[in-house]
């Protein structure tokens, strides 16, 4: 199974790469992330992924394995930072660069985003292999703590056996 996910991993490079310039190119700050939140859910649904969305602009998606298991929970976070983005960095001009003026994903979130994608991608083809749940959430406002209590408060309804966050 590891070789599988390494070999799916692999699949998904681009798509991974590909999406984090998208989320890269559009930021949005702290609770205002509707767009952000759009291309997520356009994403999932293109994936067959259930989701819930929380108040706000968070998302908690599910991924179900075929058999018993740990519920395990995947999180990244979503929103962007006031700060405007030069458009070169020491050596020469960027690939990608904000198109928002102001506001840029100074801190990795559009990364983030990018890679919990691939990791459901991954999750989705290796489902009927799968023991226990994947809760995947997508937390808003990271930056100004905004969307913490309504992700808490909405994971309080979930059984979690391990957390990890990007």
């Amino acid at each position: 199974l590891n070789k599988k996910i390494l070999d799916l991993a692999k699949k998904y490079e681009e798509y991974v790469i590909s999406m984090r310039r998208t989320f890269h190119k559009y930021p949005e700050l702290s609770g205002v992330e509707f767009k952000t939140r759009e291309l997520l859910i356009k994403e999932l649904e293109s994936m067959n992924i259930p989701y819930r969305l929380l108040s706000g602009t968070g998302i908690i998606a599910t991924i179900e394995g075929k058999n018993p298991g740990k519920n395990v929970l995947l999180r990244a976070d979503i929103d962007a930072l006031p700060v405007l983005e030069e458009k070169n960095n020491l050596k020469q001009e960027k690939l990608c660069v904000s198109e928002i003026d102001g506001v840029c994903h100074a801190c990795g979130h559009d990364a983030h985003m990018a890679i919990l994608l691939g990791a459901i991608k991954v999750l989705k083809e290796i489902q009927n292999e799968l023991s226990g749940t994947v809760y995947c959430c997508f937390e808003e406002g990271e930056e100004t703590n905004c969307g913490i209590e309504t992700m808490m408060e909405a994971l309080n309804e979930y059984y979690i056996d391990k957390c990890f966050g990007l």
